[in-house]
């Protein structure tokens, strides 16, 4: 299949027999551009784990689509109104999810004169309220965060996933392990959160760089459970998929690693209520899962579609993707 691929792609303009192939690889993923409060086309019990960056209260306009809604998701009068409208779309997933399915949801906290309003605290406690039950909070710690302006407290560089769970007593888990090993650590010019044009820029700065040249070396930076490290999104891989494509919040494709692994087995399937750009189908598909996205912006969805086809042509082959979970995690299939 990988032969037939290439081959495919070596040609210079597209044809049927290459149309023909993506439909095939599309197999893997399904794409809905509609509101993922209304998930009635995927069968109850489909799903094992849901993954997603939802909407914060009132951090940014995203774009309407093919929404009806009156009040934009995000853009509530008020916390609580948020929180409420939050829960009722995960009382959706928690039908389409197996009975030891797992849903994470990467949330930030959000500030009402220049004070917290508990967005997330809040949040959690409605969702265990719903019955959900949260196994934990895992830390997102953000490396390269942009500076804020007259703002009365420290830069946040962290945010929340939660990790909850329809049945507490037998979700599928997979234990992450991790240990120290000799590693050549080297200097490189500039610093890792500069841009290019940033290394020209006299004194010239010096930075440690350590040597990334796989997935494998992303599990091994995570030294600390529970905390997910890592820069913020890096625009040109959207760019080189389609240059004119723009998202208002673009999630990193690391993010969802650790999850997914974790909690999924390779053939699972993963949802994104609120899939955006696909960055998460895009790391799901790679680890030889299947996905499932919901987004009411058209353009989303269209990108997306050229995303996944990529992903899928480029996925991770089956017997490396063994090899990396019997060696990192516990119980691995």
């Amino acid at each position: 299949m990988k032969g037939y691929i290439k081959a495919i792609e070596e040609r210079n303009s597209p044809n049927p027999v290459e149309e023909a192939l993506d439909a095939v690889l599309e197999q893997r993923f399904k794409l809905f551009n509609k509101s993922s409060k209304d998930l009635a086309d995927l069968e109850t019990g489909s799903v094992q784990t849901a993954i997603t960056s939802q909407p914060y209260h009132e951090m940014r306009k995203y774009p309407k689509g093919v929404s009806n809604d009156k009040i934009p998701f995000g853009q509530e009068p008020t916390t609580d109104e948020f929180i409420k409208r939050s829960v009722e779309f995960y009382s959706g997933v928690k039908r389409v999810l197996k009975d030891y399915g797992s849903l994470f949801v990467n949330l930030g906290e959000s500030y009402n004169d220049g004070v917290s309003s508990l967005t997330t605290h809040k949040f959690a406690v409605e969702m265990v309220k719903d019955g959900w039950y949260l196994v934990q909070s895992l830390k997102w710690r953000k490396l390269n965060t942009k500076p804020q302006g007259k703002i009365r407290r420290l830069r946040p560089v962290t945010e929340e996933i939660f990790h909850f769970v329809k049945n507490n007593e037998s979700f599928k888990y997979k234990e992450p392990v991790f240990w120290s090993r000799d590693e050549k650590i080297t200097t490189q010019t500039g610093c890792n959160d500069e841009n290019p044009g940033d290394h020209r820029v006299s004194p010239l700065k010096f930075s440690l760089k350590r040597p990334r040249v796989s997935f494998t070396d992303f599990l091994d930076s995570q030294h600390v459970q529970g905390v997910i490290e890592g820069c913020a999104f890096n625009w040109s891989k959207l760019k080189k998929i389609d240059p004119t494509f723009i998202h208002v919040a673009p999630a990193p494709d690391y993010l969802p690693i650790i999850p997914i692994l974790m909690t999924t087995d390779v053939g699972d399937t993963v949802l994104d209520i609120f899939s955006g750009s696909g960055t998460f189908l895009d790391t799901a598909l790679r680890l030889g899962r299947n996905g499932v996205g919901f987004d009411t912006d058209p353009n989303s969805i269209k990108f997306s579609e050229k995303r996944l086809v990529l992903a899928l042509k480029e996925e991770i082959s089956i017997d490396e993707l063994y090899r990396i979970e019997s060696q990192y995690f516990l119980n691995a299939a």
